[in-house]
């Protein structure tokens, strides 16, 4: 668009320069033809100095004509650079978008799967039978020896978690006796009960704030 803008501003200058001058050229020899040869000189001069002047000014129109153009076409390029740009990161964005989501998908069926592959696999230790989502109960007629096995298996079950729960509840009692026996550990049992009251109190105190607002909206309705 700028050579076309040059090559446009070039012809009019040239196309007005020739006017001039053939204006000028017509009127001396006009002036000649009837004889007053100094008068036409003058007054061809002064024609020729106002169409060079004309010339000058449109000249001048033209740089400024060329200045707005060449702003307009940068303010432009910029509104379309910019626009092409935000069009191509939402783009960009959304395929991330759907990247990640079946990455997680992936990922969640993995875990899903290995969850269910362990279910199954506590389910057959401590049934020998089938897993939880294909739980059935199969009777097997003049098989006694392995359903002693299963019982002994639920034995052994039963009793392993019951000592570990034993453990457990004697673990928090010595915890508890040592608690007693140590002052400091006694006070900071007391700050922790005190904390746990004050907290009780700040939260039974929003409820029922909570409770008489949601009541007096009610009023208002």
């Amino acid at each position: 668009m700028k050579d076309s803008l040059a090559a446009v501003r070039k012809s009019t200058h040239a196309a007005a320069l020739i006017q001039a001058f053939f204006q000028t050229r017509s009127f001396q020899q006009r002036q000649l033809t009837k004889g007053n040869s100094a008068a036409s000189q003058v007054s061809a001069d002064l024609i020729a100095i106002g169409s060079f002047d004309k010339v000058k000014s449109l000249s001048h129109y033209e740089d400024y004509l060329h200045s707005a153009a060449t702003k307009i076409q940068k303010k432009y390029r910029g509104w379309r650079g910019r626009k092409d740009f935000l069009k191509i990161r939402n783009r960009i964005v959304k395929v991330q978008a759907h990247v990640r989501g079946h990455q997680v998908r992936k990922q969640y069926k993995k875990v899903v799967r290995t969850v269910s592959i362990m279910e199954k696999a506590i389910l057959r230790w401590r049934r020998k039978r089938t897993g939880l989502r294909s739980f059935q109960l199969e009777r097997r007629v003049g098989d006694d020896h392995g359903g002693d096995e299963g019982t002994d298996d639920e034995y052994d079950f039963l009793r392993i978690s019951r000592k570990q729960k034993f453990d457990e509840v004697e673990r928090a009692l010595a915890r508890v006796k040592s608690m007693v026996r140590n002052p400091e550990a006694r006070d900071q049992y007391m700050r922790l009960v005190q904390k746990f009251d004050n907290f009780k109190i700040i939260n039974k105190g929003s409820c029922e704030s909570h409770v008489d607002a949601k009541q007096c909206r009610t009023d208002g309705e």
